[in-house]
């Protein structure tokens, strides 16, 4: 895993995808945010990928097999959807959570993606 590779962050909304990038830049964590995945279908080079399954559509479950394959993937979605997150772990995604769930807890996630501790435990 490429320590100085950014965490692929794949989230249409704007304002979570503020919410994630704020975070990730006060734990140190580089990131890049698509609203999408890129058209040709190759991925940007990344440790992880945190994936939003309502915002990226049916494009991402068709290809969600090959990020997981690819680099760690964290999927999420409202937390109702549990037939897309259950497909999400069925594609190989290493967690899929419920939307909620991600807000609650991700600095935690974002440092499980990158291989790295969190800030407060690092020395």
């Amino acid at each position: 895993m490429d320590r100085a590779a950014p965490i692929l962050v794949l989230v249409q909304d704007l304002f979570f995808r503020a919410k994630i990038d704020a975070t990730a830049r006060a734990g140190g964590w580089p990131v890049t945010c698509l609203g999408d995945l890129p058209k040709e279908g190759a991925l940007p080079a990344a440790r992880g990928c945190l994936i939003d399954l309502e915002s990226a559509g049916p494009v991402a479950l068709a290809a969600l097999r090959k990020i997981a394959a690819a680099m760690p993937t964290i999927a999420f979605a409202s937390h109702g959807k549990t037939e897309l997150l259950a497909r999400a772990l069925a594609a190989g995604c290493k967690a899929a959570v419920a939307r909620s769930r991600l807000a609650a807890e991700l600095p935690r996630l974002l440092a499980e993606l990158a291989g790295t501790p969190m800030p407060d435990e690092r020395t």
